[in-house]
């Protein structure tokens, strides 16, 4: 039996993410260093959509086989001996409409700055194998079916030339239902959290009043802590607490990978996500880039209301105050979590749980 590969073309190089998201950290890098407040309202592409930007964009495989009966599989790995799968989603292999043996199948999920090689098999029969690359986008966007705003904290490039690990740690949305935007994990994204992404842990940072006492996918450990963003993390507030148990979860390597959210994973899991990259040694810029770009979501109604600006100068001025006003952001967010009673030790180990070695992809 043959199997023709017929797309896509060996070699393709393509970006993750949605045009409209490369679209708004195009205009966001134009602003970088001046008053950005501007980008969200003069993008203004968010409003009025029905889909979530936010979703990575799929690849579509199509392949033919001389034989139209046969069961063929749709590998995906990137070692190019496929000794492994890799960590993506392979929505349903489906047949074409003719009848002639031609299939086809979607594959989202990908890593970013990564090559993958893919190939057909049935039975003994097994097609050539080709290959295609992602570009190493700043963010990796990442699909689970029935909520939104979901990303990767890794991908990410540190100033040290060191990229922050895929995989180990998500960020996005609650799993329950959202009335307003009709936001609801389901069973295809059930799956996709267990098989796809091999996720272990929720971390949950909600208060108690969207808080639902039953585990939406019970098969995870979770942990749950009374949460705060911006301001609500300092010192003399009330979320203190779930600050030092937030990080006391990322520096247990046997909880990964983990799934982080709030209710809609902005601002409460934003803040942890800025204390941690800030620790791993993100640039400032890029920080703020994974702040804000939350506002492409389709959770997301008002389209200057998630960028809390205030709340983060209010958050900063406080902390300036107390470690003093010529200390820069990153090394702010290190005093405050050493406030909390985490050491140079702590942040050396999230930095090996977190970054790549130099020679490794992650």
């Amino acid at each position: 039996m043959n199997i023709t590969l017929i797309s896509p073309a060996d070699g393709l190089r393509f970006s993750v993410l949605d045009d409209l998201y490369r679209e708004f950290i195009r205009m966001f890098e134009l602003k970088k260093g001046s008053e950005d407040r501007g980008v969200m309202p003069e993008f203004g592409h968010r409003d009025g959509l029905d889909y979530d930007c936010t979703y990575p964009k799929s690849v579509i495989f199509r392949w033919r086989s001389d034989d139209p009966l046969a069961r063929t599989l749709l590998e995906i790995s990137d070692d190019e001996t496929f000794a492994a799968p890799s960590l993506v989603t392979i929505h349903t292999v489906r047949q074409a409409a003719d009848g002639e043996g031609e299939y086809f199948a979607e594959g989202t999920n990908f890593r970013v700055g990564r090559k993958y090689f893919w190939r057909v098999t049935s039975g003994e029969a097994v097609s050539e194998a080709r290959s295609f690359e992602t570009y190493p986008d700043k963010i990796r966007p990442v699909e689970i079916s029935g909520i939104y705003n979901v990303r990767d904290v890794g991908g990410r490039m540190t100033d040290s030339g060191r990229r922050i690990k895929q995989g180990l740690l998500y960020r996005g949305t609650q799993f329950e239902h959202m009335p307003e935007d009709k936001s609801a994990l389901n069973d295809h994204g059930r799956l996709m959290i267990l098989r796809d992404l091999g996720i272990k842990t929720e971390l949950d940072l909600r208060g108690d009043d969207d808080m639902d006492e039953n585990p939406v996918v019970p098969e995870l450990r979770v942990y749950r802590f009374l949460g705060g963003s911006y301001y609500e993390t300092f010192p003399e507030c009330d979320y203190r607490e779930a600050l030092r148990g937030t990080f006391r979860v990322l520096l247990d390597e046997s909880n990964y990978p983990i799934y982080m959210h709030c209710a809609a994973g902005a601002d409460r899991t934003g803040t942890v996500a800025y204390y941690l990259e800030s620790i791993l040694g993100v640039p400032v810029d890029d920080i703020m880039l994974g702040y804000k770009i939350t506002g492409l979501s389709l959770h997301d109604h008002e389209m200057d209301g998630w960028y809390k600006k205030r709340d983060v100068e209010k958050h900063l001025g406080l902390l300036w105050g107390k470690y003093g006003k010529d200390v820069p952001f990153r090394e702010l967010m290190k005093l405050d979590l050493m406030d909390l009673g985490f050491t140079e030790d702590d942040f050396d180990k999230l930095r090996r749980i977190f970054l790549e070695d130099a020679e490794n992809k992650g």
